[in-house]
Formats: C-alpha cells, sequence, structure tokens
C-alpha cells in the first residue's frame, strides 16, 4: 500500500490557501454582480451613464448587436466588468452624432 501526502505540510499549506482564494474569489464575484445588478437598475433612468448592450439598444433606439459590433470594431469602448461588457452612453451618443454629421 502507498501512503498518500495527506499529512504533507506542502499539501495542508496548498490545500488552506486553496479554500481560503476560493472564499475570495467567491466573495470578489457576489461584490460584482451586485454593482452590476446596481449599474443595471440605474439603466432605466435618463441619469445613468453605463449599460448593457441591451440598455444602449433601448435608449438609442439601434439593436443590441448593432450596440456589440460597434463596440468589436473599435467605434466605441466596452468595459468588461465580471464577464460583462458595458459601454458608456455617452461615448455611444458622441458617436452617434459624429456619424450624423458625416452623411
Amino acid at each position: 500500500m502507498m501512503k498518500t501526502n495527506q499529512n504533507n505540510p506542502f499539501t495542508i499549506l496548498r490545500d488552506e490557501i486553496t479554500t481560503l482564494l476560493r472564499s475570495d474569489l467567491l466573495n470578489i464575484k457576489t461584490d460584482l454582480e451586485k454593482a452590476i445588478e446596481q449599474l443595471k437598475k440605474t439603466g432605466n433612468t435618463n441619469d445613468a451613464i453605463y449599460g448593457n448592450a441591451g440598455d444602449a439598444a433601448k435608449r438609442f433606439g439601434v439593436s443590441a448587436n448593432t450596440i456589440r459590433n460597434w463596440g468589436r470594431a473599435g467605434d466605441i469602448k466596452k468595459c468588461m466588468v465580471g464577464g460583462v461588457s458595458l459601454y458608456s452612453f455617452e461615448e455611444i451618443e458622441k458617436f452617434i452624432r459624429s456619424r450624423g454629421s458625416k452623411s
């Protein structure tokens, strides 16, 4: 029979660090989800400054895919927060105005 490394101090330390990191990451994830939800709630008012593609689409009368395409093309910047793309409404407005003046 082969003896396991459960009593190895490095294994114990690794397991403790892993447990602490998982706990910290879960707390960070929870905080980010709360922050994103708060941003989404403000996305329904005229005072919001950021929103996801759907929020921006409703606000500017274009499709969510249009917002995403503009972000991919670099026409507007997007900010990734917890895996969610957020867009600056001010930047989208400037981009739309600049396109209108080129016509």
